[in-house]
């Protein structure tokens, strides 16, 4: 996706479900009628075929012309899928559907898809939740009534969201902040993130590369230190971290999730130094749901298989199958284990 500055804004966003309604107006928002979750129900990098599931429910109004049409910001070829549905006529509230779209994407692809979902709400369901809700606001209220008449046709719900296709994972993220899958001294292999900041100058930038350079040499006591500065001066600022990359392009990462993926790698190196799953499994704790703490957990799972562990390891292996389903290194894992 050609653009000089990208704000990386890291979500659950194979996890997590997004609710709302986008109203008419940017001044107001209808109630929520609609939920969806987005995830990579299949991945085989070999064929480099990738399948997007999308579930979406109806949920205080029945929904109609409800569609979701997926468009990749590159050339990617659709698979066409006898069974595969882009519309519906009508859901009913309370039910879900799923929409299913195939494409071949060669693997180490980096895309942004256009998950252009738009579904139209019942107007009498939704006038009679927008009088229950705004009852003793009578301003507001006559407001979301004209809101609600003026809906004639399908609304867009949907979003614009990366997708990142490796070998061993699909995930909706950004090559800059997902951890990669690394093999380390013990002969495990575990996720670790490696910040690219090639041509960035600068206390943050070259903190960063500090950082990253002690992560490569797994000197957990000065990755922590170096970390916990990074933090700090971020903190004190309350500026997302500007880097730049080699092709000359910026991107932003927000504190939290500079937080998150500086604490994901400590926690990781921790646990190796001392031998001890214990700084894995604190660092969740304080972890959203999210793709580091997917990432976290397999991590913590490789741990108890390293300690011979193989019942919690295997617990957390199919958990972490059944979230992501097209996350292959899970799939090896589980197969390694059985």
């Amino acid at each position: 996706m050609p653009a000089k500055t990208i704000l990386f804004l890291i979500t659950a966003f194979t996890l997590s479900i997004f609710t709302g309604a986008n109203a008419m107006t940017p001044r107001v928002t209808l109630p929520d009628w609609y939920q969806y979750n987005i995830t990579v129900s299949e991945w085989n990098p070999e064929k480099g075929e990738v399948t997007i599931a999308t579930k979406i429910t109806a949920l205080s109004a029945d929904i109609s012309d409800l569609s979701c049409n997926i468009t990749p910001s590159k050339s990617v070829t659709p698979i066409l899928k006898k069974n595969e549905k882009y519309f519906a006529k009508l859901l009913k509230k309370g039910e879900n559907i799923v929409f299913e779209q195939s494409f071949h994407v060669k693997t180490g692809t980096s895309v942004w898809l256009d998950m252009a979902i738009r579904g139209l709400p019942d107007k009498k369901e939704m006038l009679a939740l927008v009088n229950k809700q705004y009852a003793n606001k009578p301003s507001m209220l006559a407001v979301m009534q004209n809101e609600v008449k003026e809906l004639s046709s399908p609304v867009y719900i949907g979003k614009i969201m990366p997708l990142l296709l490796r070998k061993d994972n699909a995930l909706f993220s950004v090559e800059e902040t997902a951890p990669e899958l690394e093999t380390f001294k013990d002969g495990q292999q575990y996720y670790i993130w490696n910040p690219k900041t090639v041509q960035s100058s600068g206390f943050e930038a070259e903190s960063l590369r500090a950082f990253a350079s002690f992560t490569g040499s797994r000197n957990y006591v000065n990755a922590e230190k170096i970390g916990d500065l990074i933090i700090s001066r971020m903190q004190n600022s309350n500026k997302p971290m500007l880097l730049e990359k080699g092709n000359g392009d910026t991107f932003m990462i927000p504190i939290n999730v500079a937080k998150d993926l500086i604490n994901f790698n400590v926690a990781l190196l921790n646990a190796l130094s001392k031998n001890t799953a214990a700084p894995i499994e604190e660092n969740i704790k304080n972890l959203k749901d999210s793709d580091i703490k997917l990432m976290s957990e397999f991590n913590l799972a490789t741990f108890y298989l390293k300690l011979g562990q193989k019942e919690k390891a295997l617990e957390i292996f199919e958990k972490l199958r059944d979230a992501l389903p097209g996350w292959q290194a899970v799939k090896e894992k589980i197969k390694e284990i059985r």
